[in-house]
């Protein structure tokens, strides 16, 4: 996601969810305005849990950021703009891809906005590497699939 941020307000930039309107199933990449950080956020249908960069980010700053969630290895390692700004250990949860899920933008099930400016959004069912993620950073041509 290359995205800026112009408040502090706690609200998804990106998620997929199976039942918006019943907080089904749901995962994505939410900003964390108290601490003004990045998190991944997932709802199994019984584990919620949030994983929280360590990066704090500035306010009206254009930001490249990226999670990606590494199941085997039981991390979730965040990336601000091609490098890598933190790895968090994880043993619970699961992302479920439902036919049918909702992709959400600067929205989630409960109408909280995101208050600030997000450029291109890009998923993979693949776990990017660091040379894919500066890649991504540095090509400047826009996302492509590596």
């Amino acid at each position: 996601i290359d995205s800026q941020v112009t408040d502090k307000a706690s609200t998804i930039l990106f998620s997929r969810s199976n039942d918006i309107t019943a907080g089904g199933y749901e995962w994505g990449l939410r900003w964390v305005g108290g601490s003004q950080r990045l998190a991944f956020a997932y709802f199994d249908g019984a584990i919620e849990g949030w994983f929280v960069d360590t990066t704090n980010l500035n306010l009206n700053q254009w930001y490249h950021l990226v999670g990606v969630w590494d199941k085997l290895a039981g991390t979730v390692k965040f990336y601000v703009s091609g490098s890598l700004s933190s790895t968090v250990s994880t043993t619970t949860g699961t992302i479920t891809n439902i036919a049918g899920d909702t992709a959400l933008i600067g929205n989630q099930s409960n109408n909280l906005y995101f208050n600030g400016r997000i450029d291109e959004i890009g998923i993979w069912n693949k776990d990017l590497s660091s040379s894919e993620v500066s890649t991504l950073y540095n090509g400047g041509s826009g996302i492509t699939c590596p």
